[in-house]
């Protein structure tokens, strides 16, 4: 009786683990899948600690209308790899300013800005990312994280 008590305790016992271990290899794969799903969700949507920070850059940008009013800020967060042009435009997208981009063979260029027109008394919209003229057109310079692009209304 007792040896058949210890095999039946023993099978028993088997059993739970078994089961125990079903249970807990179904719930690590349940996880795993999951994070994959959530990895997804987060690449498409740019949302989610992680890859947030993969996928997107804070920048900043400013606007100089060179005429003593105050410089206008604007903190944008934006796709990796997106050019000042492409920063330049979602800003003024996001706070309603008024931007003309004209298209030329060497590229496009910013017409108009904020009310004020390139050719006005000589002076046209310039960039410079982080207080260094830049020596390609915004619709090629490729931004990073942290960068400060500056334009000003200039001869």
């Amino acid at each position: 009786m007792k040896n058949t008590q210890k095999i039946i305790l023993g099978i028993i016992g088997v059993i739970i683990i078994a089961i125990i271990g079903i249970w807990g290899f179904g719930q690590n794969k349940s996880s795993i899948v999951n994070n994959n799903q959530n990895i997804s969700i987060n690449q498409n949507t740019n949302s989610g600690a992680v890859n947030n920070q993969e996928i997107t850059i804070q920048t900043s940008l400013q606007i100089d209308r060179q005429d003593g009013s105050t410089v206008k800020v604007f903190s944008v967060k934006m796709e990796k790899d997106s050019t000042a042009l492409a920063q330049l435009q979602k800003a003024a997208a996001d706070n309603n300013i008024i931007i003309e981009i004209k298209t030329e063979s060497f590229g496009s260029y910013v017409d108009s800005l904020d009310g004020l027109k390139g050719g006005t008394d000589g002076k046209y919209w310039m960039y410079s990312v982080n207080g260094k003229t830049a020596e390609v057109g915004a619709d090629q310079y490729k931004l990073a994280e942290g960068d400060v692009a500056e334009w000003k209304f200039t001869k």
